[in-house]
């Protein structure tokens, strides 16, 4: 069960996602 929501670890998680986006269109646009 979730007691608290933590931004940060929000963010880290939205970057890394982000992150692995950008290097998904980078193998496919190479």
């Amino acid at each position: 069960m979730i007691t608290s929501f933590s931004p940060l670890s929000y963010r880290g998680l939205a970057g890394w996602l982000g992150l692995e986006a950008v290097r998904d269109i980078i193998k496919l646009s190479s």
